[in-house]
């Protein structure tokens, strides 16, 4: 069963689904948008079926996108942070209602969201960082792979 905070009306952060309950509880949650940051590599550790989730997502009306990171990799964090950050900004321009999750919602997924606090909403770090944490105590991300990926995004 996923665990999550409430970051803000319309943005989640939280543990993977493992299955289409799971999925038809984010539906019932109202999320119209997942942002998916497993690697294929946490999909063989925890037996996951992504084609199966993808049939769940559709079957439920939610959009998924994945960007898939290495789990406790700091650089490959760095180095792929700015795509998500970028499609969370259109997931919400556009009036979904977004989940952003990892494998257990604790440094990849924060991370994300953290990037877009700092990037598109103009906090600091440990502004974006205390406001994810009132809600998600447990976040945990890498900072210096949030700065590089805020670099990254640039000025756009």
């Amino acid at each position: 069963m996923i665990n999550f905070g409430r970051i803000e009306a319309d943005i989640f952060v939280g543990s993977a689904p493992q299955n289409s309950v799971d999925i038809a509880r984010l539906k019932n949650m109202k999320i119209t948008a997942v942002l998916s940051l497993q690697s294929d590599a946490d999909f063989k550790v925890h037996r996951i079926d992504w084609r199966k989730l993808q049939s769940a997502y559709q079957y439920n009306d939610i959009t998924v996108q994945r960007f898939p990171i290495i789990d406790f990799d700091e650089t490959d964090l760095g180095n792929r942070l700015a795509e998500p950050v970028r499609a969370l900004n259109t997931f919400m321009s556009v009036g979904h209602r977004v989940y952003v999750h990892c494998n257990a919602g604790v440094c990849r997924a924060p991370a994300t969201v953290l990037g877009y606090l700092v990037h598109y909403r103009g906090m600091s770090i440990e502004q974006g960082l205390d406001y994810i944490r009132r809600n998600r105590p447990q976040a945990n991300p890498y900072i210096r792979a949030v700065q590089q990926g805020v670099r990254e995004l640039g000025d756009g």
